[in-house]
């Protein structure tokens, strides 16, 4: 047998067939050889058939894995007369590996041809000033300007396809001398650039553009959060997953992901044509659901924006009895009309929710109708995971219970996708340590989408004393002083830097606690409907006056200010009483230097009161 040494003698017959096999290259030129031995008259005749084996062979990277491998190897056999169809991205440089099973003397070229928008570089991150190895017309002879690629056994190379068009990647080679003249052999790739592929918003602004299109091209991964919690409606539900949810009270919860609830965005375009092809998403693990929406990538109507989900209530209205559909291991075709959205007005937008952790990616393919045959494939790569898993957590309850501390880089969010800065969380009065969770996967999911790339961490802490009863508020007031001692010591051992806190209702009471009694060192403080006396920060913003006061409520009515409690204090000045000092005049006063104050029109519990007409007596 052909490239295989003293292969054991094999009896045919007059007028068999035999078949040779070249399994390895031989290692000189007439190397390999079937010795023919039989008996004629009485005596043996012996014959020899020689043979040179060879070749040249081009493996691309038909899956687009960043790899050549032998999943590539065997997709060889199902290329379509479409070729290698891949889509179009400027930078992204498809690896195509050379096979150069032929050590003898000769030259070997390669040759491209057809459309000017595929070119051949030597390099997968070639610079500015470089020029491909080559461009359309153009051949190289064992090299290039000094760029071999002719080596033995391999070399790789790198495709760009710049726009849409057909183009025939040619190998060849020719011997030469005396004994590897005559001898050659020549191997070809077809390619078809297309404009489809999946996009996602990585960037989390209002349009899917330039800067998400290079990403996608270099297929960055999208990270994302299964969307496990229950949300009922815009003030309801549960923000944890199920099954925490369903141990919070008698109501029984289920994941949205299992209900047809929406999540996020990606963008799908694709120019191959749409008859006689079918457009599927896939996904191995059966781990994504899907939306089919009118959106668009760049568009000036807010209603139609990729991000109109989360801002339009016309687009919410209008969606959220929307079919749910699933994307399996065999595929969701699209429809018709979603590709026609594509071709006439420049991409579609698809919203995708996690109904599962997974790291293997969405899969766009082009498949033949009546065939089914795979024409053209891309990905988008993903990582799905608990949103717990996304961000950090600190825990400064006493007792310790909930999420453990957590300061390791998260699984599902790697800091390299995250800014220098840190983000910390605190939540307000009456939540106990399960609640607390979930407070902090919204704050993080909004955040999100809103673009924050700082690196989160939630913060719980012990402002539930009996809970759910709510009229311990003053206890829970009172160890918010405990709670900020632990704040300072635990923000310190992070050893991090560029802080911003941000704290809700009475956790700014922990917060300015643990900057102006403890000298917690923060860059920005964010006060959010802040449980707070405003004098406390500065005594000017106490106000005496007794009619149109917003600060006043109606039941004060009728008494002077020296009568109100937040007045007591004065009644002892003059005095050695330490009874002057119980004031929250100026108690946070250092926190001013580095603290923002928002707060909500519509906060029930600490709204101020438009209507106070009082008159003094």
């Amino acid at each position: 047998m052909a490239g295989c040494n003293n292969t054991p003698a094999t009896s045919v017959g007059p007028g068999d067939a035999v078949y040779v096999e070249g399994t390895q290259a031989s290692t000189y030129i007439g190397g390999d050889k079937i010795l023919w031995q039989w008996t004629e008259n009485g005596e043996t005749q012996v014959r020899t058939n020689v043979y040179t084996i060879f070749s040249l062979r081009m493996f691309a990277d038909l899956n687009l894995d960043n790899a050549i491998n032998s999943n590539d190897y065997a997709g060889v056999s199902s290329l379509t007369l479409h070729g290698w169809v891949m889509p179009v991205a400027s930078n992204a440089f498809r690896k195509v590996q050379l096979k150069n099973d032929v050590n003898f003397t000769g030259n070997r070229t390669l040759t491209l041809s057809g459309n000017a928008a595929v070119r051949v570089w030597t390099t997968a991150t070639p610079s500015t000033n470089d020029t491909p190895l080559l461009v359309a017309g153009q051949t190289a002879t064992n090299g290039i300007d000094g760029a071999d690629f002719a080596g033995y056994p391999e070399r790789m190379i790198y495709v760009e396809a710049i726009g849409s068009g057909y183009a025939t990647l040619s190998y060849n080679y020719v011997g030469t001398g005396e004994y590897a003249s005559g001898l050659s052999c020549e191997a070809s790739l077809s390619m078809n650039a297309v404009r489809f592929g999946l996009i996602p918003n990585y960037n989390r602004d209002e349009f899917i553009g330039v800067d998400d299109s290079a990403m996608a091209a270099t297929n960055a991964v999208f990270h994302f959060w299964v969307n496990d919690d229950d949300d009922d409606d815009f003030e309801s539900g549960c923000d944890l997953p199920d099954e925490l949810c369903s141990g919070l009270d008698m109501h029984i919860y289920s994941a949205d992901c299992d209900n047809g609830s929406v999540d996020n965005e990606r963008d799908m375009v694709d120019f191959l044509g749409k008859s006689g092809f079918d457009y599927v998403l896939r996904h191995e693990d059966d781990a994504l659901n899907a939306v089919i929406t009118e959106c668009l990538p760049l568009t000036t109507d807010e209603d139609l924006r990729p991000t109109a989900y989360l801002n339009s209530t016309n687009f919410v209205m209008q969606h959220k009895e929307s079919d749910v559909e699933e994307i399996t291991s065999e595929g969701y075709i699209l429809s018709d009309e979603f590709l026609d959205t594509i071709v006439d007005d420049g991409g579609g937008i698809i919203l995708l929710e996690g109904a599962a952790e997974t790291d293997n990616p969405l899969i766009l393919e082009i498949r033949e109708t009546n065939s089914g045959k795979v024409v053209a494939r891309s990905k988008m790569n993903l990582n799905l995971s608990m949103v717990e898993k996304m961000f950090r957590h600190v825990n400064i309850r006493n007792d310790e219970e909930g999420r453990t501390m957590e300061s390791g880089e998260p699984d599902g969010y790697p800091d390299s996708l995250c800014s220098d800065k840190n983000l910390l969380f605190v939540h307000g009065f009456n939540i106990n340590e399960t609640e607390a969770r979930g407070w902090q996967c919204e704050i993080y999911k909004k955040l999100f989408h809103a673009g924050n790339n700082a690196r989160f961490w939630g913060v719980t802490w012990e402002g539930d004393v009996n809970w759910p009863n709510g009229l311990y508020y003053h206890n829970d007031a009172a160890n918010a002083f405990v709670a900020a001692s632990n704040l300072n010591v635990s923000v310190s051992s992070l050893n991090i830097s560029n802080i911003t806190i941000m704290g809700h209702s009475l956790g700014n009471m922990v917060v300015s606690s643990a900057i102006a009694d403890h000298g917690m060192e923060v860059d920005r403080y964010f006060m959010l409907n802040a449980a707070v006396a405003a004098e406390s920060y500065h005594p000017a913003l106490f106000n005496t006056a007794t009619n149109s006061n917003p600060m006043v409520s109606d039941e004060w009515g009728g008494y002077e200010p020296r009568t109100w409690s937040a007045l007591w204090h004065e009644l002892f000045i003059g005095s050695d009483n330490n009874r002057t000092n119980l004031t929250w005049k100026n108690r946070f006063g250092p926190v001013l230097d580095v603290a923002y104050n928002f707060y909500s029109s519509g906060d029930e519990i600490f709204e101020i009161n438009p209507n106070n007409s009082s008159n003094t007596l």
